[in-house]
C-alpha cells in the first residue's frame, strides 16, 4: 500500500508554506498576491538582519579608532580648560570604552542574526516571525534609548523606514493567515 497523504496538502491545523501552495488561476489571486508579499517580508527581515550584522561588525572592528577619536576630542576640551588628566587613567578609560563598544556591537550583530533566522521561518510561521522581528526591533531601540537618549534621533529616518517595513510585514502576515484559514474552512478538511 502506498502512502499518498502528502498529496492531500497540509494538515488541517497547520498553515501551508508559500512554497507548498499551487497557483490556482482566478481562484486565490489575492492569496497569490499575499504570497508575493510574504516573500517581501522575508526579504525585509533578511535585509535588516544582514545590514545589522555588517554594520555592527564594522563597529566592532573599528571600536579602538572610534574610542581614540572620542577621547582625543575630550582631551582637547580639557586642555583648553587648563585641566590636567592622568594618562594612566585615560588609558584605563579607553580600554573600558573599547570593550563596551565591542560588547554592544557583538550583541547587536547577534540581533541581526536573529532577524536572519526569523526570515528563514517566515514561510512556515509568518505572523510569529514578522511580529517577533518587529517586537525585537522596538525592544532593541528602546534599550538603546534607555542607555543613551541621544540614540533616538541618530538615524531617525532609517529607523522609521525599518519600523514601517516591519509593521507592513506583520500586516501582510496577518492577512495571509486570515486568508489561509478562510480558504481551509471553505475547502474543508483534506
Amino acid at each position: 500500500m502506498v502512502d499518498d497523504s502528502s498529496s492531500h496538502g497540509p494538515a488541517p491545523n497547520s498553515l501551508p508554506t508559500y512554497d507548498e501552495l499551487e497557483p490556482r488561476p482566478f481562484k486565490g489571486i489575492a492569496q497569490q498576491h499575499r504570497l508575493t508579499e510574504l516573500k517581501t517580508a522575508r526579504g525585509i527581515l533578511l535585509g535588516v538582519g544582514i545590514v545589522s550584522i555588517a554594520f555592527n561588525l564594522f563597529l566592532f572592528a573599528y571600536a579602538r579608532s572610534l574610542t581614540d577619536g572620542a577621547f582625543e576630542k575630550e582631551m582637547q576640551i580639557l586642555r583648553a580648560q587648563g585641566k590636567d588628566v592622568d594618562p594612566a587613567v585615560v588609558e584605563e578609560l579607553k580600554e573600558s570604552d573599547v570593550r563596551a563598544r565591542q560588547v554592544m556591537a557583538g550583541l547587536m550583530a547577534s540581533m541581526g542574526l536573529v532577524f536572519c533566522v526569523l526570515a528563514f521561518f517566515v514561510s512556515k510561521y509568518p505572523l510569529f516571525s514578522t511580529a517577533s522581528g518587529l517586537l525585537i526591533y522596538i525592544g532593541t531601540q528602546g534599550l538603546l534609548a534607555y542607555m543613551d537618549l541621544t540614540t533616538i534621533f541618530s538615524g531617525i529616518l532609517i529607523k522609521i523606514l525599518i519600523f514601517i517595513a516591519l509593521a507592513s510585514a506583520v500586516k501582510t502576515a496577518m492577512a495571509y493567515e486570515r486568508q489561509s484559514r478562510q480558504t481551509r474552512d471553505v475547502e474543508g478538511p483534506t
